[in-house]
């Protein structure tokens, strides 16, 4: 299966104009209109070496557009600085998180792992996100990158604690930002995090950026210990994440520095801080279960006390191997009660299938990726489940055996949308599901010009 997932990873032509899509099978549903934003790796080999894992592959944005019953296709590279150097190189130039050569240089900013509609309603811009670098800004019409999102520069991501010093490695753009791959809407704010480490401490900061593309919160929190995550959560009060017990093995830097994180014997912790814009009187610390989380696929909060969340969260034995991926099992889904005011934390797994890429909407609805067999990482079957106050349910739909499901998004009328792609014929399609019954399959699926990469995230916009 893992043979059969990655050869969707080879490299795609760019699509600087939309084309227009033919049905393998169905019509597009009259309310289905906007645009379905995809975000990925998309090149793999170039100047004679290929990539030594899929995810260090330079970024690709495809739009696929739904107008008065048409669909269209339209794709870029986004051209980073790292990629732009490297063009003119003709050389790899930067090392890959996960491996890639040059081994001892900078860590490449692919820009691949998700992307936003971000802005006003004059100034609307795609934003892609990937934690290794910085983020870069898209137009939305012609997916071409106008460049990096102000005020974060290409960068490592350390300070030494001397300021003096630490400006001057700033200005000469030696040392710099790595923001998340997540961002978080709420109310009228994006939100996101950079990560800067000191050597035994780690500060994450927690960036308010308003429809302006404005800074207008900032806040800062430094916390003992090596402090990596992949995802985070956003509350009117509060910002949330999970402290995982990694540590940093340097001397595994040539594999990539995603492949010098290992677990440790440390509790598994979960934080809060308050966030400035409705300021709490104090962080919260709480021990939670072992496991490492990729993605929270569901919050809420008490509408009376928002200091008492849940969380539905995609979680793991330990850290992810990923030199390893065939072997990577027991990601499930887990649900986590906590109220930060009494210190009452409470934990259960919810479905004990393998769940990944997992979105949400409306009340209590998730959906994701599913391996109907087991705990195996195969992303062939899209789950749509349903956190009921007194029970869950849960439909899915199988690809067949040799098909792999992209992250799925809900359209916000009634559609979930996600890329498939079938290794046998090597082709892929755009499948279009009624969220009431996606058991039944795609209402209809339309033909990409060729075979894409699995992807990563995206989004769905209505604009």
């Amino acid at each position: 299966m893992y043979k059969d997932w990655l050869r969707s990873f080879k490299n795609v032509h760019e699509y600087k104009n939309p084309i227009p899509l033919q049905s393998k099978y169905g019509l597009i549903p009259k309310t289905l209109s906007g645009t379905y934003y995809k975000c990925g790796p998309g090149v793999f080999t170039k100047f004679g070496t290929t990539v030594k894992h899929p995810f260090d592959g330079d970024g690709y944005v495809s739009a696929i557009r739904f107008l008065n019953g048409a669909v269209t296709y339209q794709a870029r590279i986004v051209e980073t600085e790292h990629f732009n150097k490297e063009y003119q190189s003709q050389k790899r130039m930067y090392s890959g998180a996960f491996g890639t050569k040059p081994a001892f240089r900078s860590i490449k900013n692919p820009a691949n792992t998700s992307i936003i509609e971000w802005g006003s309603s004059n100034n609307r811009k795609l934003i892609v996100f990937c934690e290794s670098g910085i983020p870069y800004v898209l137009d939305p019409l012609t997916l071409e990158t106008i460049g990096p999102l102000p005020p974060f520069q290409e960068g490592l991501p350390v300070e030494f604690g001397i300021s003096w010093a630490d400006d001057i490695f700033r200005k000469s753009k030696m040392i710099g930002d790595a923001v998340s791959a997540h961002p978080k809407i709420i109310g009228d704010r994006l939100v996101f995090y950079t990560l800067t480490y000191h050597g035994t401490s780690t500060t994450i900061t927690f960036y308010e950026m308003d429809d302006e593309f404005n800074v207008v919160d900032k806040m800062p929190f430094k916390t003992e210990g090596f402090l990596y995550l992949h995802d985070f959560l956003v509350t009117p009060t509060h910002y949330v994440f999970f402290h995982h017990p990694l540590r940093a093995d340097m001397s595994m830097i040539t594999h990539g520095i995603v492949n010098c994180l290992s677990s440790t014997t440390h509790e598994n912790l979960i934080k809060s801080v308050p966030r400035p814009i409705n300021p709490a009187p104090n962080s919260h610390v709480m021990e939670t279960l072992s496991g490492f989380i990729t993605h929270h696929a569901y919050l809420s909060w008490n509408p009376i006390d928002t200091s008492e969340i849940d969380i539905y969260s995609i979680m793991y034995d330990q850290n992810l191997d990923f030199q390893n991926m065939a072997s990577i099992q027991a990601g499930s889904l887990f649900h986590t009660h906590w109220n930060m005011k009494s210190s009452e934390i409470k934990q259960r797994q919810v479905f004990d299938k393998w769940m990944e890429f997992p979105s949400s909407y409306g009340k209590g609805n998730i959906i994701a990726t599913m391996s109907k067999r087991g705990n195996t990482n195969a992303q062939r079957c899209l789950v749509k489940a349903h956190m009921g106050d007194t029970h869950d349910e849960y439909e899915f739909w199988d690809a067949g055996p040799k098909s792999f499901i992209s992250e799925p998004i809900y359209d916000n009328e009634g559609h979930i949308l996600a890329v498939v792609y079938d290794s046998d014929s090597d082709t892929s399609t755009v499948a279009v599901f009624d969220s009431e019954r996606v058991r039944e399959g795609p209402v209809a699926e339309f033909w990409l010009p060729e075979p894409v990469p699995i992807g990563i995230h995206g989004t769905w916009s209505s604009s």
